[in-house]
């Protein structure tokens, strides 16, 4: 097993501070039901650079740095996310009041 530098990791945890949003873009894991795409929130990035991430479907599973592809997610793509979650609520609680 590789493990990267010290200096890596902590650029590594710059890059990558706790909370932020980072998307999924290749796991070469075949046990794995992550897929490119899926996001989630960095929980903490352990001494061996693994980025523990939450991912919104529930997954707890860490991001290798030498073998999974990952990147942050930018804040034009973080307000486009929260709009489409406001508009989703907007929605949801019409349908509520229709249902009343």
């Amino acid at each position: 097993m590789r493990f990267p530098s010290e200096k890596a990791v902590e650029a590594l945890r710059k890059q990558y501070p706790v909370g932020a949003r980072v998307e999924l873009v290749h796991m070469d894991d075949q046990y794995s039901k992550l897929k490119p795409g899926d996001r989630g929130y960095v929980e903490h990035i352990d001494d061996a650079g693994g980025l523990h991430v939450r991912w919104d479907s529930g997954s707890g599973l860490a991001l290798d740095f030498f073998e999974d592809s990952y990147r942050l997610v930018t804040a034009e793509e973080l307000e486009a996310e929260k709009a489409q979650a406001e508009q989703t609520q907007e929605e949801n609680e019409d349908e509520d009041e229709l249902e009343l």
